[in-house]
């Protein structure tokens, strides 16, 4: 069950305090080298940069985010078999489509401010 202090932190303090909530819960991210851990764990704080994402008012910073949540995710799909794990490489590439295209969306709109 979660606290009332977290809930009453500025966003930036839920981010940082969640990765260390999100591996103390689970040892098994520690000790485990399964592609199928690697990746939620990478997906999970992706999903934490991509929250934070929405209280950010600076466009470069947002994409900056993005772009590591892409560092966070490209990794992980060099050490999966595509053969034993294609459904996992599935939801990996479409959730890295879809960063790209967040990314996009937010460089063209900086560009359209400009002009």
């Amino acid at each position: 069950m979660f606290s009332l202090h977290l809930f009453a932190s500025s966003p930036l303090h839920l981010f940082t305090s969640s990765p260390l909530h999100l591996f103390t819960s689970s040892p098994l991210h520690l000790f485990t080298s399964s592609p199928l851990v690697a990746f939620r764990s990478s997906q999970a704080i992706s999903r934490l940069y991509k929250h934070l994402a929405t209280y950010e008012t600076d466009n470069k910073r947002q994409v900056a985010m993005s772009t590591r949540r892409l560092a966070l995710l490209e990794p992980v799909t060099h050490e999966i078999n595509p053969a034993a794990y294609l459904l996992l490489m599935k939801e990996m590439t479409f959730e890295m489509g879809g960063i790209s295209q967040d990314m996009l969306e937010l460089k063209s709109l900086r560009i359209d401010q400009k002009v």
